[in-house]
């Protein structure tokens, strides 16, 4: 049995990319004006919140971003305490860990009853949708959960407009 299918029996979606299209996107030299933009703020679609990121979860981190075709430069990543004191410029959240989602949301229930769907978050007089997924290190820990992160990103994916 192949990974790809391996992966498809356990109902997680596989894309490939065409060799062509990786040619095609050379890494910038420099920060062009759309990096400038992220940086500030302007057109952030995706808000990650991730508090301790380091080591092998950074690098499993960069693989789900990859996973929906965003890097670093696309994203806002934040932790917490940033978040709650309304330091968000994304469209869709994305909070990762047991306890910042708890956090975030003021809310007692176990993680895994508050995981698997959208949640609203008040920042700035403003509703954004939230949703919970497993922290980078949960998951090196059990690796089990990669499906569940995986529904959840697929949930907030389908939140972009």
């Amino acid at each position: 049995m192949s990974q790809i299918d391996y992966l498809n029996a356990m109902g997680i979606s596989t894309w490939v990319v065409a060799s062509d299209d990786i040619e095609s996107q050379a890494v910038p030299s420099k920060i062009s004006s759309q990096d400038e933009s992220v940086a500030t703020g302007d057109h952030v679609v995706w808000t990650f919140i991730v508090d301790q990121l380091s080591g092998d979860a950074n690098i499993l981190f960069d693989k789900m971003l990859a996973s929906l075709m965003l890097k670093r430069a696309d994203i806002q990543l934040i932790t917490s305490a940033e978040a709650l004191s309304g330091q968000v410029f994304g469209q869709v959240l994305v909070a990762m860990g047991v306890e910042q989602g708890k956090k975030l949301l003021q809310l007692q229930e176990p993680f895994d009853e508050l995981r698997g769907a959208v949640h609203s978050l008040e920042i700035n007089g403003e509703e954004l949708p939230l949703v919970l997924s497993y922290h980078p290190d949960h998951l090196l820990k059990k690796p089990a959960d990669k499906a569940r992160a995986w529904q959840d990103l697929i949930l907030a994916r389908s939140l972009v407009g």
